[in-house]
């Protein structure tokens, strides 16, 4: 039968054949199907497809398989198609395909079969696959198969892959595998899984690769191990791994691995572990593992072990070399104590300087004494502390000698106490604390070099009792800084013959503190040459009961000088009295006592300086003789020591006393001055004498034309008797402020009408109210004319009934508004009729109101036409009844 194509939309013939028409076509026949037949076939017609004829039809026309047509075929039907009509089916379609399907297909078929196609095979279809087919697989087609579907494969299918293929899986792939069909892989397929095919893996199934298995995978491979992985194998897998292969395991991977699988390890698989995965193992897990295991370890692999690893290894077995590969940064680790001689001398320096205390605490006295000067002197500051002094001790004096200055500086006293520190480098004693320094139980142990090497500062915490204890000549030894430190209570224990042994260097250095330390006897037994090697500071500092034993003779200018005054008090009348004139310029002649000062002689006397006059008081200076004195030292004397002068023996010498000493001036002093000496003092000189001194001046004319030199203050000191009767030229030199300071006395004692309106006007209201009625009726117009309201106001009524009518009619309104109420009815109508209109218009509001009819009648038209209208207001309805018709038309205008 031939099938053709046939035209247009009309069905093709195919479609209309039986299924036994269908199993009847020929080769011919089936060669002439199109792809639009096959696609017109139903499920039955497919199923009829002649087995024997099925490879004729094309294979372009095998694309139009549908699913059901392909899950209709028979096997035999299946079996029958060439692999270029498999190669034809598209790959979505041959999920149709089935297990009994999938048995029947030949490897040439299956060859044919794209990555695509075998990606969409079923399980069921996968898992029909014999170990054959399988092996026929490429890498493209096994790659493909679904996860799921491979790991459907029965166990053993899987060992007829190809190496190829197996390299092929992906890591879903891997992980989908089961232990079962990793047991049917041989070593050889095994051999060519990389890292990430071994990472995938599951637990279980990683656990179930036997040693064979295990053995033949590269050291890459196996690094794709996990932690998990290695700890579900059996010490017996483990162990079937090579040394390189632990090697390749990745450092996290063995530090998660439990301590028990760790130290299931060889020797030469730990032997074989790199840095990286050494330094990443915990203690727990090193302590695991046989000590014989660390023997092994290369010198460079110890380098990696870290400060917390160190503990965990059994030291007992460390070879030198390991040991002195430890970096310095993990020496704080190591069982220190543990290590024997030959170990502990492998150590280098730069290690031991990363111990700590606790590790040199467990280190014997002989172990300390073992090692080479190098790593003595290494041993780091932080941790010397903690040897116990037991130790220190049992140490030599040439193993001290190895210690470095800042080693000896962190010493503890109490290690301090019991080591043997004369075998210090004079450096090292140079670092000594105080603290540490009183710590040595006697610093006689030192020789020459380390003595002088003791900082100053170390000598201050010395005790009394360890100086004392000192031989005499280790005194002479002292520096100058050294023994300015030794506390004062140490100077006061020295003894005669240590005393006796301080020399030049240690007197010139001793503090103001150690010379008061001295005592008297001690004093008194320095020889002249220590006492002219004394500092000046401890010269100053000495008690005054031992400076009155020493030999005064004995001491430098500079060191008289450095004397204070109780020091200079306490000296020996007839030592002072002894002094050469320069000596004595220097000592604070303020401590002398008047009797020493008044033993001096002239030249003596003189000698005294300006400087130590100024510091006399009062006592002192009664002590000098003016004539002994130069100018300068009279220019001198202080206010203090002023009432002490002789100033009669002065003379006019008296001008070189200053203006401020001069206010100290007695009134004892002042009654001795004649006329001379005030003639000699200058303005400012006269005014600095005290006012209260002034009353005993014996007459007021001894200052002659003097008097308007003084002040206010000074001129009301004067009394009356002492004015006498002053001259014209007297009152008029005195200023309006002189004589406002007159006392009463003397105000009403003077003349009053022979002052100036100016001076009048100085007088104060006080003053104007003490005169006598009839020195204020004596003064002139124009003196009453400088008379102001206050002191207007101070006048008594005796003194107001006192001024004339001529008198009241020179008053101003400025004084006229002084006038108080108490004053008006003093006044007579005669005044009232005398005062200027400005005048009367200058009385207060106050001082109208109590003025009677008389003087109301008194009261002039001008005066009334001048008033203001404060004082309209101020006139009662008595007075104006009193006014006269005139007097009020002047009064209202």
């Amino acid at each position: 039968m031939q099938i053709g194509p046939t035209s247009g939309a009309a069905a093709p013939v195919v479609s209309v054949l039986t299924t036994a028409q269908i199993a009847a076509l020929s080769d011919v026949a089936m060669a002439s199907l199109t792809a639009r037949d096959i696609a017109a076939l139903t499920t039955a017609q497919a199923a009829a497809l002649p087995a024997s004829h099925i490879g004729a039809i094309p294979a372009r026309a095998m694309a139009a398989l549908s699913v059901p047509q392909l899950d209709a075929m028979g096997t035999a039907q299946i079996a029958a198609m060439r692999p270029a009509q498999w190669a034809a089916v598209p790959p979505a379609r041959l999920s149709a395909l089935d297990g009994s399907q999938a048995a029947v297909l030949s490897t040439a078929q299956l060859a044919a079969f794209s990555a695509q196609a075998m990606a969409a095979l079923r399980p069921e279809a996968v898992a029909a696959l014999s170990a054959a087919q399988v092996g026929a697989l490429g890498r493209s087609q096994l790659g493909a198969v679904q996860p799921v579907a491979l790991a459907a494969l029965p166990g053993g299918q899987l060992a007829g892959v190809t190496q190829s293929a197996l390299a092929a899986l992906g890591a879903l792939q891997m992980a989908a595998l089961q232990p079962q069909q990793l047991d049917a892989l041989r070593p050889d397929q095994v051999a060519v899984l990389n890292a990430n095919q071994l990472a995938a893996l599951s637990m279980t199934s990683a656990a179930s690769l036997d040693e064979a298995q295990l053995a033949a995978l590269s050291p890459a491979a196996i690094s794709g191990l996990a932690a998990e992985d290695l700890a579900a194998m059996t010490p017996q897998q483990r162990a079937a791994l090579s040394p390189q292969q632990v090697a390749a395991l990745r450092p996290r991977v063995l530090a998660a691995l439990p301590p028990a699988a760790l130290g299931g390890l060889s020797e030469a698989q730990f032997a074989a572990l790199p840095r990286a995965s050494l330094s990443a193992l915990t203690p727990t897990q090193l302590a695991a593992l046989p000590a014989n295991h660390f023997a092994a370890l290369t010198p460079l692999q110890v380098s990696a072990l870290g400060t917390a690893q160190l503990p965990a290894l059994p030291v007992a077995v460390m070879q030198p070399a390991q040991l002195a590969a430890i970096p310095p940064s993990a020496m704080s680790g190591l069982a220190l104590g543990s290590l024997n001689a030959t170990q502990l001398a492998a150590l280098s320096p730069a290690q031991l300087a990363g111990v700590r205390a606790t590790q040199l605490a467990s280190l014997s006295a002989s172990a300390l004494e073992g090692m080479t000067p190098q790593q003595f002197a290494a041993l780091p500051r932080s941790a010397i502390s903690g040897v116990p002094p037991a130790t220190w001790a049992a140490l030599t004096p040439a193993r001290l000698a190895a210690l470095a200055p800042g080693q000896v500086s962190v010493l503890t006293p109490a290690q301090i106490a019991v080591a043997p520190v004369a075998g210090l480098d004079p450096r090292s004693v140079a670092a000594l604390s105080g603290a540490q320094l009183a710590a040595v139980p006697s610093i006689d142990v030192f020789s020459a070099a380390q003595f002088a090497a003791i900082a100053p500062r170390a000598f201050n915490a010395l005790s009394s009792a360890a100086t004392s204890a000192l031989p005499a000549a280790r005194f002479a030894t002292f520096t100058a800084a050294q023994f300015a430190q030794l506390p004062a209570a140490n100077v006061t224990a020295l003894n005669t013959a240590q005393l006796a042994a301080l020399g030049a260097t240690q007197l010139g250095g001793m503090t103001s503190a150690q010379g008061g330390a001295l005592t008297p006897d001690a004093a008194a037994g320095l020889t002249t040459t220590q006492l002219g090697a004394l500092s000046t500071a401890a010269v100053r500092g000495m008690q005054p009961a031992a400076v009155a034993r020493i030999d005064i003779a004995a001491l430098s200018i500079t060191q008289l000088g450095a004397l204070g005054t109780a020091q200079v008090a306490a000296l020996p009348a007839a030592s002072v009295v002894a002094m050469a004139p320069e000596r004595l310029a220097a000592i604070a002649a303020a401590g002398l006592a008047p009797a020493t000062l008044t033993a001096l002689d002239n030249p003596r006397q003189a000698a005294i300086l300006p400087s130590q006059i100024a510091t006399l008081d009062s006592t002192q200076v009664a002590a000098l003789r003016p004539a002994a004195l130069g100018d300068a030292q009279l220019q001198a004397i202080t206010r203090a020591g002023l009432p002490g002068l002789d100033v009669v023996a002065l003379g006019t010498r008296i001008a070189l006393l200053g203006v401020t000493p001069l206010g100290g001036m007695s009134a004892a002093q002042l009654s001795q001055l004649g006329a001379a000496q005030f003639g000699a003092l200058s303005d400012a000189q006269l005014r600095a004498i005290p006012s209260t001194a002034m009353a005993a001046l014996p007459d007021a004319t001894l200052l002659g034309s003097r008097l308007s030199a003084l002040t206010p203050a000074q001129l009301g000191g004067l009394g009356a008797a002492q004015w006498g009767t002053p001259t014209d030229e007297t009152l008029a030199a005195l200023t309006p402020a002189q004589i406002g300071g007159l006392s009463f006395s003397v105000t009403r004692a003077m003349g009053v009408q022979r002052l100036t309106p100016e001076q009048i006007a100085g007088l104060s209201s006080m003053q104007f109210l003490a005169l006598e009625p009839t020195q204020i009726g004596a003064m002139t117009e124009s003196q009453l004319q400088g008379l102001g309201s206050a002191q207007m106001a101070q006048l008594s009524t005796q003194q107001i009934n006192a001024l004339s009518s001529t008198q009241i009619a020179a008053l101003t309104a400025d004084e006229t508004a002084g006038l108080t109420a108490a004053q008006t009815p003093a006044l007579e109508t005669a005044d009232i009729i005398a005062l200027t209109p400005e005048a009367f218009a200058g009385l207060r509001s106050a001082a109208l109101a109590p003025m009677d009819s008389t003087q109301i009648a008194a009261i002039g038209t001008a005066q009334l036409s001048a008033v203001r209208a404060r004082q309209i207001a101020a006139f009662t309805r008595s007075q104006l009844d009193q006014m006269t018709a005139p007097q009020l038309t002047a009064l209202f205008g």
